[in-house]
C-alpha cells in the first residue's frame, strides 16, 4: 500500500503568490486610476512607486509561474496547487504582456 500523496509546497506557494499578486495589480491599477482621473499622473513622484510596484509584480508572478512549473514535474506530490498556481500566474503574465504591449503600440504609434 503506497502512502498517500501530499500536497506540494511549490505549488501551495505558486498559489500564494498568484493571489498575492492579483490583489497587488488591481491595487496598482485603482492607484493609476486615481492619479490619471484627478490629472495628476505627470506630477506625481507616486508615478515612480507605482512604476517599481508593476515591476516587482511582474517579477513575482514570473516567479510564481516558474515555481508551478516546477511543482507540476513532482512525482511523488498532489498537483492541484502547481496547477492553479501555474495558471493563476500564467493569466497575470498574459495581461502584463498585453498592457505593455498596448502601451509600446500607443507609443510608437505618435
Amino acid at each position: 500500500m503506497t502512502p498517500p500523496l501530499k500536497h506540494n509546497g511549490k505549488g501551495i506557494t505558486s498559489t500564494v503568490i498568484g493571489s498575492i499578486s492579483i490583489v497587488l495589480f488591481l491595487l496598482i491599477l485603482n492607484i493609476f486610476y486615481l492619479l490619471y482621473s484627478s490629472g495628476q499622473l505627470q506630477k506625481s513622484t507616486l508615478l515612480n512607486i507605482l512604476t517599481l510596484l508593476v515591476i516587482f509584480d511582474l517579477l513575482l508572478v514570473t516567479y510564481g509561474f516558474v515555481l508551478g512549473i516546477k511543482g507540476l514535474f513532482d512525482p511523488l506530490r498532489k498537483k492541484t496547487f502547481s496547477i492553479i498556481g501555474t495558471v493563476l500566474n500564467s493569466i497575470l503574465l498574459a495581461v502584463f504582456l498585453t498592457i505593455v504591449s498596448i502601451g509600446l503600440f500607443r507609443y510608437f504609434s505618435r
